[in-house]
């Protein structure tokens, strides 16, 4: 490697080039390297995609290769500069029927602080990608100046003079093989992948604030059930109170019924604590100060349809925000590599210096002064010789850090396609388990029913019906978490797909 470099410079600038590219390379990293399919089906089919649409932003210019970001398209503002718009995130969750829940994911959308803060790193990563295409345009400054002084001369005395000038100094680096316009295209790759970011905080908050108010649901749903067993089991204690008095019960019979019945009221007692801390989760999940508000839930849990039988795609999972933002960021750390490879060729600076003089000389008692405008032009090439290997060293890191990214790249997608796979799975047994609890609920009702109405009659002793009440308190509470745990896998499944909730057409 050494003796092709040394060749290279003593055959010329020309050759500089020519051997610097052919030694570290001069395209882009990935497409010279490109992804074994192998590896992963779901990353091949995203990093080896047809990349034509980023090929018609190139252009072959001022010796870029193609694959160069066009000046003409990077660096026109975008429209959207000064909006930077939070996906909604609300419309999905229309489909459980809840208007409440809706109008709190966007209420947590509009005012979450975390989505506020990610707002503004969006507004910080624009900014950083605006000063990353400075270099790309020539720098202008005004620079006055004057002086004013006295001095003695030998034989001709007291000289005095004054100066005045104004001058607009304009320098200008071409960038003859696109390494500016490479930084610049990273940049702005960096701050698209800073918007995928806050589209993936916005899926994580909607979901967070949906889980809190399932959860306040939930509770609401568990204490109106409580309060009908305890209805339940006063008047079934009032029953037994009275075959007590009868002789036809045995007191210990109404001490059980009345030890069960103040159970079930303490466990009231104790969800009306778990409503207040879960309130206080939601009000902070949507930017409210805790204990500022209370929430009125619905009556009863969400009833949502089954997930479609289409399964995960690869193309679904590449849509996914933080795998999108995963993607911008490996191009990014792609183009920085061309970009470090081009700063080891030679540097062409221009400059030109117009500007106006005024300049008073006093000698002898006369007067002269002297005015006009003035310029000068200048210019610079400057051929990269020995930097102690610094460049190329800098080159193998960033291509280090190109291949880092490959490997969270596709560990990501490998991530996502697991956990989108394992919440269908889960979703599905969940309604089975859901189904076959749903039975065993509808059956111990009936069977408690049947046992109270033969304690009636003297044909059951008490116990039957104390086993056949604590077996329909517990099939109701099965029931009611198998419920909320098929929400809970929905949940997942939106946060896998990125922002999808799997729902059938």
């Amino acid at each position: 490697m050494r003796r092709a470099r040394s060749a290279a410079r003593r055959a010329g600038p020309a050759a500089v080039a020519t051997g610097i590219l052919a030694l570290s390379g001069c395209g882009s990293y990935l497409h010279d390297h490109p992804r074994d399919p192998a590896i992963d089906p779901i990353a091949a089919t995203v990093l080896n995609r047809d990349r034509s649409a980023e090929g018609s932003r190139a252009t072959t210019t001022g010796g870029a290769d193609e694959g160069s970001p066009s000046p003409a398209t990077a660096d026109a503002p975008r429209a959207d500069d000064d909006a930077i718009v939070v996906p909604d995130r609300a419309a999905a969750f229309g489909a459980f029927g809840d208007a409440q829940l809706t109008a709190l994911i966007e209420e947590a959308i509009a005012h979450q602080r975390d989505i506020q803060a990610g707002v503004a790193t969006v507004q910080r990563s624009r900014a950083l990608a605006m000063a990353a295409r400075a270099p790309r345009f020539p720098t202008a400054n005004i620079v006055v100046s004057g002086t004013a002084g006295q001095s003695i001369t030998p034989g001709i005395g007291q000289v005095g003079s004054q100066s005045l000038s104004i001058t607009l100094p304009i320098s200008y680096e071409v960038d003859l093989f696109g390494r500016y316009a490479h930084e610049h295209h990273a940049a702005e790759r960096q701050s698209e992948a800073a918007e995928e970011d806050l589209a993936a905080l916005s899926i994580t908050v909607a979901s967070e604030v949906a889980e809190a108010w399932f959860d306040l649901t939930m509770i609401g749903v568990r204490r109106r059930s409580l309060e009908a067993q305890r209805d339940l089991q006063t008047r079934v204690l009032t029953m037994v109170e009275a075959r007590v008095r009868q002789g036809l019960a045995a007191p210990i019979d109404a001490l059980a019924q009345r030890q069960l019945l103040t159970s079930t009221e303490a466990s009231i007692v104790l969800l009306g604590s778990e409503a207040n801390v879960q309130a206080l989760r939601l009000a902070v999940l949507v930017g409210r100060s805790p204990g500022s508000s209370t929430f009125t839930t619905g009556e009863s849990l969400p009833e949502l349809s089954p997930i479609g039988d289409a399964g995960v795609s690869a193309e679904g999972l590449a849509n996914r925000p933080d795998v999108r933002a995963a993607l911008l960021r490996l191009e990014a750390a792609d183009g920085l590599v061309t970009a470090a490879v081009r700063a080891q060729l030679p540097v062409l600076r221009l400059g030109v210096t117009p500007g106006y003089q005024f300049l008073n000389a006093q000698r002898g008692g006369a007067s002269s002064h002297t005015r006009g405008f003035i310029w000068q032009v200048s210019g610079t090439l400057t051929v990269p010789l020995f930097d102690g290997l610094r460049a190329h060293a800098t080159v193998l890191d960033r291509r280090a850090q190109v291949e880092e990214q490959i490997r969270r790249y596709e560990q990501l997608l490998l991530n996502a396609s697991a956990e989108a796979e394992s919440a269908i799975v889960l979703d599905r047994q969940a309604r089975v388990q859901l189904e076959q609890l749903s039975a065993i609920r509808d059956s111990a009702r009936q069977t408690r029913e049947a046992v109270e109405a033969s304690y009636r009659q003297g044909l059951v002793d008490y116990v039957r019906v104390l086993l056949a009440m604590r077996d329909e308190l517990n099939a109701e509470a099965s029931w009611l978490d198998a419920r909320r745990s098929l929400l809970t896998y929905r949940m997942q499944l939106y946060r896998a797909l990125g922002g999808d909730l799997g729902l059938e057409p």
